[in-house]
């Protein structure tokens, strides 16, 4: 994320008469952002993957927020649409992802969370007595459908 924001703080310092190295600046903080999708993103299967769908919408809709919030503040900030202001935009999107990485790199984990383990509802020896009952009352079963059994031609 570090590379993706000084590519976007660059980006605020160009201006109209580059528009191609604007361009070339934000498609490289934009391909920069696409590394983190093999961190996170797969990072609610490790750590519930029984939950994992249920966990990815919960924190997709969270994300979705500031796509709702970006053009409003944008709006705000940018009303004479000035370079000083739009370098503004850039430093509050750069200052938000370093923020998530930081968040990340001291909360976040890969290890699975102990909810989101499976309990041992049966232990083994409880199958197995399980099982040799299920058997006994099988044997029962068939020479009692034996003795009652009718046959027909």
């Amino acid at each position: 994320m570090v590379g993706a924001s000084a590519f976007l703080i660059a980006t605020g310092y160009m201006d109209c008469t580059q528009p191609g190295a604007a361009i070339i600046l934000l498609t490289c903080a934009v391909t920069l952002t696409g590394l983190q999708y093999a961190g996170f993103i797969v990072n609610h299967v490790d750590i519930a993957p029984k939950y994992a769908g249920i966990l990815f919408g919960i924190s997709n809709t969270f994300a979705t927020l500031s796509g709702i919030f970006a053009p409003y503040v944008v709006g705000v900030v940018t009303k004479n649409s000035t370079q000083r202001q739009w370098q503004t935009v850039f430093y509050i999107t750069a200052t938000i992802m370093m923020a998530g990485a930081i968040f990340y790199l001291i909360f976040g984990t890969g290890d699975l969370q102990p909810w989101a383990k499976e309990k041992e509802e049966i232990s083994d020896t409880e199958i197995k007595n399980s099982q040799e009952m299920v058997e006994a009352d099988l044997a029962k079963g068939s020479t009692e459908k034996n003795d009652n059994c009718v046959t027909r031609m």
